[in-house]
Parts: structure tokens; C-alpha cells; sequence
């Protein structure tokens, strides 16, 4: 009901898709919806569509505090990335779930200190703490060494 009352109606929102939603997230069904695609608006920017698709999207974004985490997420990530827009958040929510704090800042921070300025929040995001630190290595280190395709060997 909670679900409905929010706007995953149809013709947003299929029966089937609904259903999917829910198994996907059953903790979903506990949440305050309302207050949580005010919170997307609030502090991302997104409008109401954006925000339930969201949430259609990425249901465990409902789980992660928009004040705390999403806004300062999204704030950070417009302000570190000229290509970043409201609109690609909206479309790739998964990246507001990550701490400003704890992932996102020192990654793009590592990421500037060896010179890479251009990078995807998906792919910032995509990796754990110690494929980040493999890959790119960790803040204050040396930049990685560079690979040639030439060295690659077959496994």
C-alpha cells in the first residue's frame, strides 16, 4: 500500500515490475516511501519520476540516508566531474550509495594524484577496496606502472 500511495502505479509501474521490486528489496516495503523519494529531491536534485525510477532501478537506495550519504554523494560527485548531471545520477543511483568519506573522495583523490582526471563514478564505484587499491593503488604511493599490451601473455 505504502508502495502505491508513492507512485508505483501503473502506468509507471507494472504489477509484475512491483513484484520484482519487492523481491528484490523485501525490506522495502518497511520504508516511509514517501519520505524517501523526498529525500531523492531534496538532495539530489531528481525530479519525482526520476526518483522512483530510482528506485526501481536500485531498490536499496531506499536504504541508504539521503541527507547523509545520497546528497553528499551527489554534491561531490557534480562538483569533482564536469560530466556528471542530475540526470546521470538519476540513471545510475548505485554510485550515491557509497561514503563520501570513507570511498568516494579518497578514490578520486588517488585518482587525481596519478594524473587520471577523467573517470566514470560507475566504474569508481564498481570496485572493492582492494581492487581499487590492485588497480590504481593507494593514496600517497607511486603511481602504477604503465602496462603494454605487448607484455600481455595468454592465461
Amino acid at each position: 500500500e505504502k508502495l502505491r500511495d508513492a507512485g508505483f502505479v501503473a502506468p509507471f509501474c507494472s504489477l509484475e515490475q512491483l513484484g520484482k521490486l519487492i523481491g528484490s528489496f523485501p525490506p522495502l516495503i518497511g520504508y516511509n516511501m514517501e519520505n524517501k523519494l523526498n529525500g531523492l529531491q531534496t538532495w539530489v536534485g531528481v525530479s519525482r519520476t526520476q526518483a522512483l525510477e530510482m528506485v526501481l532501478s536500485y531498490p536499496k537506495i531506499v536504504g541508504v540516508n539521503a541527507e547523509r550519504t545520497v546528497g553528499p554523494a551527489a554534491q561531490f560527485l557534480l562538483l569533482h566531474n564536469e560530466n556528471i548531471t542530475v540526470s546521470y545520477l538519476a540513471e545510475h543511483p548505485r554510485v550515491l550509495t557509497r561514503s563520501l568519506e570513507r570511498c568516494l573522495q579518497p578514490r578520486v583523490e588517488r585518482l587525481n594524484e596519478i594524473g587520471k582526471k577523467q573517470w566514470a563514478p560507475t566504474s569508481l564505484v564498481s570496485l572493492s577496496d582492494r581492487g581499487f587499491q590492485e588497480k590504481y593503488g593507494r593514496l600517497g604511493d607511486p603511481p602504477p606502472p604503465e602496462k603494454k599490451n605487448a607484455d600481455k601473455t595468454p592465461d
